[in-house]
């Protein structure tokens, strides 16, 4: 071989895309993690959140909850509301359920009820005493 030429070997360059392949799909496993997290997190707060309300509503004798998903332009908010029998609304707990989430409920009828971030809307939650 002459010492003179320059560059890489064959094995020279099958080494370092084996390594670049390597810390490439490790990188992609551990994103894949976060966001898992990310969605295991939100859907935890909201259980916890649902679960606190299920409790208040059913000590104080509140009328009716509400899960609502609305944006102002900027971010989308959900929060979970009271509205009390003189009709007056209270926001209890803000849920951090990130800007892309969508919630989805079924009626007692059957029928799925989504709220997005796109359509703005409410989700009524009632609980037997």
């Amino acid at each position: 071989m002459n010492k003179a030429s320059k560059g890489f070997s064959l094995v020279e360059m099958v080494v370092v895309i084996a390594i670049m392949s390597i810390v490439t799909s490790l990188s992609l496993s551990c994103l894949s993690m976060v966001r898992k997290a990310t969605v295991n997190g939100a859907a935890s707060d909201l259980g916890f959140q649902i679960e606190r309300t299920r409790s208040e509503t059913l000590t104080k004798h509140r009328e009716s909850i509400y899960l609502k998903m609305y944006t102002d332009g900027i971010a989308v908010k959900t929060c979970i509301v009271t509205v009390h029998n003189d009709g007056t609304e209270t926001e209890n707990f803000k849920v951090n359920l990130g800007s892309n989430v969508v919630v989805v409920a079924t009626t007692d009828d059957g029928k799925s009820v989504t709220l997005s971030p796109s359509s703005s809307g409410e989700i009524r939650l009632a609980f037997d005493r």
